[in-house]
């Protein structure tokens, strides 16, 4: 199945620039291009069937076109179709109204939200710039009625009053009837926009200095953006020489995104990371990151990553296939302690937490809190608690039902039973034990009534061949990438 993701690289490209004059109908197809991702996010490639619909609201409940392209080839995530190659897509669909794309692959369900389709799509009105009260620019006769009523012989797109725009002596008539001399598309009254000079005529006949297509009055056109604006649908190559970089500063934010997938980032290099994030300050945080509609949560003190979620903070799996040693998570410090958490050994086992140090809690006392720790085996062992009492030189003991569940009882792992008599019993005691319980029981066929406390071990059910089981060694320092 393929993710339910479609991140647009090209809305819609409409082919209407290269028609010639009075012939060339506009096209009645939009080059479209998108990128199709797989389940574990990675880039698909394939052949696939895709379904394109054109409908009038956002809700897609009225179908303005439809058609499906049965041998979509998907390369490296990237397809490019051509939309009316298969139903003629009428000009008559873009009538000035909001239209919206849909998009489904395969049998999966149509991707939502729709994609709204912008300005580009409606060049199909340009259909009729190439006409004037009926006539052609550049008919047979050459003439193009105007307002008057008489006809402009000659007229075509490189002439005005009869002569070309870059004749012999270079000369265009202008509405005062003089000509003027040596103009061309790449002039304006003489100069050249980029000359030696870097000047440009302005309409006061001063010259505005070191002018390129680059700058406006000696700002870059990123001085001029405006607060909002967006990149939809765009890719940028940044090859060797670097990523974007994006600064601000303040308590507003610089970056937004929004959407299915608002931020998607790729890393083809073991040596870098698809998304990096640094916080310079002391105290700061490097990322926070906050799910369930929750507000997000900073550690007052900074860390390199907050997370905040309704039931999970954070999620986080391993995939590697086989006994290779994997953890969910792996936590050190620099002082050569560390854990990991949901990891499975080279032999196969599994462990909840597992790392150097003590497993331990925190108590509170009068001293303030204090740590307990809890005791370690080199074998896995469960363990209950209780007490008795011998009557007529005679106690039976029942173990409870889910502690038997949860252990392992047998000739090879056999039940390990600890009394300790809180009474007397006279002629002393010895121990019976089976598969489901013990016997404490008075020597000498002794009826004596006496009390005590038991303590029995087991081994924990399927641990039973565990002990001393090797662990792999953690990340080398060798292995830790540290980013300037």
């Amino acid at each position: 199945m393929l993710r339910k993701s479609f991140v647009f690289l090209v809305m819609g490209t409409v082919i209407f620039f290269f028609c010639s004059v009075s012939s060339a109908d506009v096209p009645d197809s939009i080059n479209y291009q998108g990128k199709l991702t797989t389940a574990t996010g990675g880039c698909l490639n394939d052949t696939v069937s895709m379904t394109f619909t054109i409908y009038s609201d956002d809700q897609g409940t009225v179908v303005d076109w439809t058609e499906t392209q049965n041998s979509v080839i998907v390369k490296e995530g990237i397809f490019n179709v051509l939309l009316g190659s298969v139903v003629l897509l009428p000009a008559s669909i873009f009538d000035g109204s909001a239209k919206y794309l849909g998009v489904q692959v395969e049998s999966d369900p149509e991707m939502s939200p729709l994609k709204p389709m912008v300005s580009v799509g409606y060049a199909y009105t340009t259909e009729n710039a190439d006409k004037v009260d009926g006539y052609h620019a550049g008919n047979s006769s050459g003439q193009v009625s105007v307002s008057n009523g008489t006809k402009c012989t000659n007229l075509n797109a490189d002439r005005v009053d009869g002569y070309h725009a870059g004749n012999s002596s270079g000369q265009v008539s202008v509405n005062n009837g003089t000509k003027c001399t040596n103009l061309n598309a790449d002039r304006v009254d003489g100069y050249h926009a980029g000359n030696s000079s870097g000047q440009v005529a302005l309409s006061n006949g001063s010259v505005c200095s070191n002018l390129n297509a680059d700058k406006l009055d000696g700002q870059h056109a990123s001085a001029f953006a405006g607060s909002g604006h967006n990149h939809c649908g765009q890719t940028w190559n940044c090859g060797t020489s670097g990523g974007i970089t994006i600064t601000g500063s303040g308590a507003n934010s610089c970056f937004e995104a929004t959407g299915s997938w608002p931020f998607v980032g790729y890393s083809n290099s073991s040596s870098t990371v698809a998304v990096l994030a640094r916080n310079t300050t002391t105290n700061g945080t490097g990322l926070a990151a906050a799910g369930n509609n929750q507000n997000w949560t900073l550690y007052a003190s900074g860390c390199g990553v907050s997370a905040t979620g309704y039931k999970y903070g954070v999620y986080s799996v391993a995939r590697a296939s086989g006994n290779v040693g994997q953890a969910g998570g792996y936590f050190s410090n620099d002082a050569g302690g560390y854990a990991r958490v949901a990891y499975r050994s080279t032999t196969g086992t599994n462990y909840k937490i597992i790392g150097v140090g003590s497993v331990s809690t925190i108590v509170s006392t009068s001293q303030g809190r204090r740590s307990m720790i809890c005791p370690e085996s080199p074998e896995a062992w469960f363990e209950d608690f209780g007490t008795g009492e011998v009557v007529d030189g005679h106690c039976r003991v029942e173990l409870d039902p889910l502690f038997l569940e949860s252990v392992t009882i047998e000739d090879q792992n056999p039940l390990m039973v600890f009394v300790q008599m809180t009474s007397s019993l006279p002629n002393g005691y010895y121990v019976v034990k089976d598969a489901v319980g013990f016997e404490v029981i008075e020597e000498k066929g002794g009826t004596s009534k006496a009390t005590f406390d038991y303590r029995v071990v087991a081994k924990r059910a399927g641990w039973e061949n565990v002990r001393f089981d090797p662990v792999d060694a953690g990340p080398e320092v060798s292995q830790v990438i540290v980013t300037p």
